[in-house]
């Protein structure tokens, strides 16, 4: 269980905060002054035993022992920074000054809540982490807007100097639950005066552009940013744009697209704004890497170390049911990039990051438009770099051929089930055969595969789980990846389990260990032998003769495949224990539950 703390627990965003976090079954502790903050917010999580209320003013030290540090304790909202602006500076200095001693005494991760008035009065729309601002260090919002520059370079400099752990978000605009109705800010300004019967303030002619994010949403982003290892700065809030006067104007909100709003006790997501078409257009993201990252912290067993990720297209043109990002976020049509404008960014890529050992283009289907593979391995070749992708069966041998010879070391590939029904279950467009078919191609062309399968599927049964095991060790790609099928809301598999009755739990991922869980029981398969057959199906796999002695002979051949198969071994070693011991302690919390 981690030890958690939250300053500002008990304002708007924080008490959400302090909600996911004991969700997630760790121990938090909530600190606050109650300036902005109120206890109500905290109060249907009192009685929860994991829950520790403390009354603190963050510009005075305090001594804990914790693991992480969200640290958001400020007034947010004009009227209330403004009220005492000499107060405001002090939280934001020497508040998180204290919280900086705090995590190097403990050596613990600290995120810093900063905000999108860094930027000032930007010129710039939208705004990218890279752009300086357009600031004014004198005006009446400085107390906010310099405390939390200043407050954003103590933590890096504390990371430089310290070496401590830090996280940086910036918070853009955020509304839901348990905002404060004089926080003067556009969303509670517009409701306070449309419920009492005012006309709606406009300043100007409400061309300024603001994105409005959920508080859900935005504390699920700040949750996994604590959680990976990018620093930051990392803008969070909706990426879509709304002017004010789109907001305010007559028209209803149900027909503003990409909006989510409460209505009558429910949630409303109106139709998402058009997809972005020209993704040329967009920033390259290498050079965020090379401005935020450390390329060699990253690791995924079957790339080569380093790597760099690339997307070179949004979207997947398939139909399987369980995919979560086609059907919730970037739609079932593939929208890509021009090969020249990759190939460009590629060759920036290896200018700033010379050591890289691989490019892994991480689009959701990288072969669905053979031809333009076939294009970008030829505009590749010249370049002679090393890199991957992702692809399925029914690629043809000629864009197989074509993308080996322009340098493709590996494809990820998701064969997903040898059960031809299950894969008829889930529209995956596939039939064992092709597998079959596919992998003697790769192996012909000597074309790395890392398989990728599930379990769990609908029409799942013990003999299909079976027959996928023996599919796996048949088709003998170089190595695998098996996974819970997870029926995630917004998908046809999310729908499937819920119509059937089929969902047996909602809590996808362990709280305690970040593993997967089998949250469906089908009839005669208990989500608990799915579970179980997660380990059997990799023992099954990797503690073959065949498999065993690929893996020396790489070993033997290669000292840099050597280091690597030690470390993922003992990897694979150690999840396979954790992921059992962590399913044993969440059977043993159940059963002491009253």
């Amino acid at each position: 269980m981690t030890r958690i703390l939250v300053t500002g627990g008990a304002g708007f965003i924080g008490s959400h905060l302090v909600e996911y976090l004991l969700k997630q079954g760790h121990e938090v502790i909530s600190l606050d002054n109650y300036f902005t903050g109120t206890k109500e917010n905290l109060r249907p999580l009192m009685a929860l035993s994991n829950l520790e209320l403390i009354r603190h003013d963050v510009v005075n030290p305090i001594m804990l022992e914790i693991d992480q540090v969200y640290h958001l304790a400020c007034p947010a909202s004009p009227v209330h920074y403004q009220y005492n602006p000499v107060k405001t500076i002090k939280t934001n200095v020497m508040g998180t000054l204290n919280m900086l001693g705090l995590a190097k005494r403990v050596k613990a991760r600290i995120l810093l809540a900063s905000t999108s008035e860094i930027y000032g009065d930007p010129q710039v729309h939208p705004q990218r982490e890279d752009y300086w601002g357009n600031v004014n260090c004198l005006g009446p919002r400085s107390c906010y807007d310099e405390g939390k520059r200043v407050a954003e370079t103590l933590m890096m400099d504390y990371h430089r100097q310290n070496g401590v752990d830090i996280r940086i978000a910036r918070i853009f605009n955020t509304y839901g639950p348990r905002m404060a109705i004089n926080d003067g800010r556009v969303v509670s300004n517009f409701c306070v005066q449309a419920l009492t019967g005012q006309d709606i303030t406009i300043y100007g002619e409400g061309s300024q552009t603001r994105s409005f994010c959920f508080v859900t949403d935005l504390v699920e982003g700040l949750v996994r940013l604590m959680n990976r290892e990018a620093q930051g700065p990392v803008n969070l809030g909706n990426p879509e744009e709304y002017t004010i006067l789109e907001l305010a104007q007559g028209r209803p909100w149900d027909e503003i697209l990409g909006l989510s709003y409460r209505l009558n006790g429910r949630i409303h997501h109106n139709a998402d704004r058009p997809y972005v078409e020209d993704l040329d257009a967009l920033p390259f993201v290498t050079d965020v890497y090379h401005r935020d990252l450390r390329i060699e912290n990253y690791k995924i067993p079957y790339l080569r170390y380093p790597y760099l990720s690339i997307y070179t297209g949004r979207g997947c043109p398939h139909h399987c049911v369980y995919c979560l990002w086609p059907q919730t976020f970037t739609g079932r049509r593939y929208r890509v990039r021009s090969v020249a404008n990759v190939v460009t960014e590629v060759r920036r890529a290896l200018e700033l990051f010379p050591q890289t050992a691989e490019i892994f283009f991480d689009d959701d289907t990288f072969t669905a438009y053979p031809e333009r593979a076939q294009e970008m391995a030829r505009a590749l070749a010249p370049l002679k770099c090393t890199w991957s992708a992702t692809g399925r069966v029914n690629t043809s041998y000629e864009t197989l051929k074509a993308m080996k010879e322009g340098g493709l070391r590996l494809l990820v590939v998701g064969f997903e089930s040898g059960d031809p029904q299950v894969l008829k279950n889930i529209k995956k467009g596939t039939t064992p055969e092709l597998g079959l078919r596919f992998m003697r191609w790769c192996k012909e062309l000597g074309i790395t595969v890392h398989g990728t399968f599930m379990v769990g599927l609908p029409g799942e049964s013990l003999a299909s789980i079976e027959a996928s095991i023996r599919f796996a060790c048949k088709l003998d790609p170089d190595t695998i990846q098996v996974s819970l099928a997870s029926p995630y809301p917004g998908t046809e598999f999310y729908d499937f389990c819920r119509e059937q009755g089929y969902m047996a739990d909602q809590t996808l991922v362990h709280g305690a260990t970040g593993y997967q869980q089998c949250v469906v029981d089908y009839p005669g398969l208990a989500s608990e032998d799915i579970f179980k057959a997660v380990s059997r199906f990799y023992r099954r796999f990797y503690f073959r003769p065949q498999a065993l002695a690929r893996i020396t002979w790489s070993m033997i051949k290669d000292p840099v495949e050597r280091r690597r198969f030690l470390q993922t071994g003992q990897e694979f070693l150690t999840f396979l224990f954790r992921r059992r011991q962590g399913k044993e302690e969440a059977r043993s919390l159940g059963s002491n539950c009253p």
